[in-house]
């Protein structure tokens, strides 16, 4: 007799599901971390629950868990996740007082940072020393967070300068060799209304990671043709590309880089950016603002139309971004730009570099 599909999909769901019921705690763990690593959150959370099914208190699996939620939308239930997480055990694992903080704003946001902070410090002090300079981020990134808090929702307290001062102090001390701690300072001098120590800080944050287009193509050029053992080309760019802030730190740079005129240096990031992700609609827009304000007007309309495209395709909340790319396009076709004259720009700046 020939089984119906929808009674093959039911064996083998249940199959599936015997086969998971039988795993071990620590073997549903290591799966549900190959999935989130994969970015399939929806996997990760059945086999993470498969875990709490059996060891319910289980911090380790509470954490993967409220992280799947979390990546799934979840907050409410991620929210109550870590809570228990807190419960069972207050004093110990710093991730969960963490990442409460980043669901919280305002002062409770800094009581959970706190917490996080007092039992990270703790950890510095028992964990092996492989173990440092990750710890070591995450408590100077901490102390950034804390910051930012002081410098926006907690900006009316009457300490709030020089907490934000403090803790940006604090979260150098800590990793003098994390961007964030030195943006951070940045936007903490033009709060201050010192461009000067703002440009200072954010020059100490580009010293770390940033490296000019230009550069590093004349590196490429160099290394050209270089093999490697097996007869490729070397990659020469891997091991910066591997040691650059996060995505969103370097959109961060560009924005402070425009705010303090750097214009130059912020579109060149901007475009770099792009090149790593051209999908994101606010890097396509600081690089046309980067460009308008260079008075390159067809780049600027070229790379403020393609925010607006991709906004009618992807979507956004970032309102006052869209209306403002929305104002300068219009500006820049009412005065006759045509995306048509960036592209002759760029031949006629090829032929320059050719002769």
């Amino acid at each position: 007799m020939t089984k119906s599909p929808g009674l093959r999909k039911r064996m083998a769901l249940k199959t599936t599901s015997t086969r998971m019921s039988d795993l071990p705690v620590e073997k549903l763990l290591e799966r549900t971390q190959i999935y989130l690593d994969r970015f399939d959150f929806s996997s990760a959370l059945r086999y993470v629950s498969a875990a709490i099914s059996k060891e319910p208190d289980n911090i380790h699996a509470l954490e993967l868990q409220a992280a799947a939620l979390l990546e799934l939308g979840e907050v409410d239930q991620a929210f109550q996740v870590l809570k228990k997480c807190v419960d069972i055990s207050p004093t110990t694992g710093h991730d969960k007082f963490l990442t409460l903080g980043q669901l919280h704003a305002g002062h409770e946001a800094l009581g959970f940072f706190r917490r996080g902070v007092e039992v990270l410090q703790s950890d510095l002090q028992i964990a092996p020393a492989e173990y440092h300079p990750g710890l070591i981020r995450q408590l100077s990134s901490a102390f950034c967070t804390m910051a930012e808090i002081y410098l926006t929702d907690c900006c009316d307290d009457d300490d709030a300068e020089q907490q934000c001062v403090t803790l940006v102090e604090q979260a150098i001390q800590a990793d003098p060799t994390n961007p964030e701690a030195f943006l951070m300072q940045c936007s903490l001098r033009i709060s201050q209304e010192d461009p000067s120590g703002a440009g200072a800080a954010l020059d100490q944050c580009l010293s770390l990671w940033y490296v000019p287009t230009i550069n590093q193509e004349a590196n490429n050029a160099s290394d050209e043709g270089a093999d490697d053992p097996d007869g490729g080309a070397l990659e020469v760019d891997s091991a910066h590309h591997a040691d650059l802030p996060a995505f969103e730190l370097r959109m961060q740079a560009v924005k402070l880089l425009l705010e303090l005129g750097r214009h130059e240096v912020g579109l060149d990031i901007a475009e770099q950016l792009i090149s790593e992700d051209d999908e994101v609609i606010g890097v396509w827009y600081l690089a046309g603002w980067a460009a308008y304000l260079l008075g390159d007007l067809p780049h600027a309309l070229e790379f403020l139309t393609q925010a607006l495209t991709l906004y009618k395709t992807l979507g956004s909340d970032e309102e006052e971004l869209l209306e403002h790319a929305t104002e300068l396009v219009a500006e820049l076709q009412s005065k006759g730009v045509t995306v048509a004259d960036a592209g002759a720009e760029d031949g006629d700046s090829d032929n320059e570099m050719e002769e």
